[in-house]
């Protein structure tokens, strides 16, 4: 028996507007926590929809001010050596000339970044101060006590002379005026060592105040 049977089938739908879940969040450049406060503020205090579509491109304001401590850089007394040659002779033990005074700066970093998409592109206009409130502490200072070779008499007409010496064992800043020359041989002399007139003061200070302005576009 062959034959065909129609059927009467009702399907019914029930439709309404979907609120899913917050869409995760990224951030670079900045915690995700403070990115999510933010949106949370701007959507409380201004108004702002944030919901939807949804950050995608935020500017971010970054701030920034490191500072940096440095102890002194110790302070030596030098000479120059028979056989090694200049500066290679500690007339004193290290550290008993003490050191140079703290040095401490402050730097400033302002920036603003914004994401350009959804792949960790972004472009930061950026500002940086060194050293803000200009200290030029002391870096480095002169350490020869006895050059290796004596400043010339102009006024006598003698040239200048060759000097060696030997460390001091136990030395004191006060013994170095009974410094006795070296001649070649490493045998101590009875002529006094000539000094450095600039032994003690600074050669190198910390670069001032000074500004810096960039662009950078990570990816």
């Amino acid at each position: 028996m062959e034959g065909s049977r129609s059927l009467l089938v009702e399907i019914q739908a029930l439709v309404a507007p979907s609120h899913p879940g917050s869409a995760r969040r990224t951030a670079l450049g900045i915690d995700p926590q403070r990115v999510a406060m933010l949106v949370a503020v701007m959507e409380r205090k201004l108004g702002l929809a944030m919901i939807s579509p949804g950050v995608t491109k935020m500017l971010v304001a970054i701030v920034q001010w490191p500072l940096r401590a440095l102890s002194g850089i110790p302070e030596n007394a030098l000479g120059s050596h028979f056989v090694y040659g200049a500066n290679e002779s500690f007339l004193l033990p290290r550290g008993v000339l003490g050191r140079a005074d703290f040095e401490h700066s402050l730097d400033l970093h302002i920036g603003y970044r914004r994401q350009l998409n959804a792949k960790n592109m972004s472009l930061e206009l950026f500002f940086d101060v060194f050293n803000v409130y200009d200290r030029q502490g002391t870096a480095s200072v002169d350490d020869t006590y006895a050059p290796q070779q004596t400043l010339a008499d102009t006024m006598g007409g003698t040239g200048a002379v060759a000097q060696n010496a030997n460390p001091i064992s136990g030395g004191t800043y006060e013994d170095l005026i009974w410094l006795k020359q070296i001649n070649q041989a490493g045998n101590e002399t009875g002529n006094p060592i000539g000094r450095n007139p600039n032994f003690g003061n600074p050669t190198v200070r910390y670069a001032p105040t000074s500004g810096r302005i960039g662009l950078r576009l990570t990816f």
